[in-house]
């Protein structure tokens, strides 16, 4: 049965919202998040030096609600993973919400979310599948946020088995403007230029086994032509960019690695050199059989999970097979 906003009132709530020239969006988006069927705690908003009016409009609002609004200006640009763990660590509720400055939020989001953590008190962090909108708030597509990169049910199946790590090597499918943390966990000394916040905190949440996801969309996640990162037209390209950007790049495996700068535990460090040898196993043009030559080795390292394991690399195998023969035969649903 679903808690009432009273019953969840015992957590106070923060939201770190980052803003850089976002004037277009950011009045929606603020007052997306001030009619939450569950009321937050304050808003913090870190601007990185913005030269447009957002500064202007986020001060405006300040005055007309009794929400406490914080505002914070960087003296220099900060970009926006140190952005966004400076706003994390103004906050002082329990639980924080990332918010990014051009998205809507849906009103059950923070009741859903901080239900969510109520039910796991031993998960830290989490993240939602979303809407799909356009520059003038419309819906643009049937597909949502988790279909768009690669993050559809069967992944979520694996995810839940026991393969996180294996369904987040290759790509982040924990986008950071649905994502939530509690106060207690902390990422900001794992700062890096060559990975996103959100990237950073899945990875690390991960490898304590504390992240997960609600499939109900929870954000109308805007796609514009000014946003810093873009998403797949459609799920067919999401299948067919995956391949090109990781499996026929040579630099796949380098490049991977050097994204990993931040501290792993022992038994990460093991999954990772094992997931060199599965995706070498994948590259392989029967990369799907050689799971069933290494069965003591999945066995030795995921116990009574191999199975689920070795299926994911399987399956995976296969499909980056078909895709590499589809694309040297110029067969047309592989050409760009």
């Amino acid at each position: 049965m679903p808690s009432t906003p009273a019953q969840l009132n015992t957590y106070k709530s923060s939201v770190a919202l980052c803003t850089y020239n976002g004037a277009r969006y950011i009045q929606e988006q603020v007052e997306s998040i001030l009619r939450q069927t569950l009321p937050v705690d304050e808003i913090v908003i870190c601007d990185d030096g913005s030269t447009d009016n957002t500064l202007q409009i986020v001060e405006s609002l300040q005055t007309k609600t009794p929400t406490n609004i914080r505002i914070f200006r960087n003296e220099t640009n900060l970009g926006i993973c140190a952005n966004f763990q400076k706003a994390v660590n103004l906050c002082n509720g329990d639980i924080i919400f990332l918010s990014d400055q051009d998205d809507i939020w849906l009103p059950q989001k923070t009741q859903m979310i901080t239900e969510w953590f109520s039910k796991n008190p031993c998960k830290n962090v989490v993240f939602s599948d979303a809407y799909l909108i356009n520059e003038s708030g419309e819906l643009i597509s049937k597909d949502t946020l988790f279909e768009r990169i690669g993050f559809a049910k069967k992944y979520r199946e694996y995810f839940d088995d026991g393969c996180e790590l294996s369904v987040f090597y290759y790509c982040n499918h924990a986008t950071g403007a649905t994502m939530a943390l509690r106060k207690q966990y902390q990422f900001a000394q794992y700062c890096s230029p060559h990975i996103l916040h959100d990237e950073v905190i899945a990875l690390l949440s991960i490898q304590e086994s504390s992240l997960g996801y609600i499939s109900e969309p929870l954000v109308n996640y805007r796609i514009h032509s000014t946003q810093g990162m873009s998403i797949p037209a459609s799920i067919e390209d999401s299948e067919k960019r995956f391949n090109e950007e990781h499996i026929l790049n040579p630099t796949l495996h380098s490049t991977r690695t050097s994204r990993w700068s931040f501290p792993l535990s022992d038994n990460t460090q093991s999954y990772k050199e094992f997931l060199h040898i599965r995706i070498k196993n994948k590259l392989s043009a029967v990369g799907f059989l050689l799971p069933l030559f290494r069965i003591k080795q999945y066995k030795l390292l995921y116990n009574n999970r191999y199975t689920s394991f070795m299926h994911y690399d399987m399956v995976a195998s296969a499909k980056h097979t078909l895709f590499r023969i589809g694309r040297k035969f110029h067969l047309p649903s592989y050409q760009k």
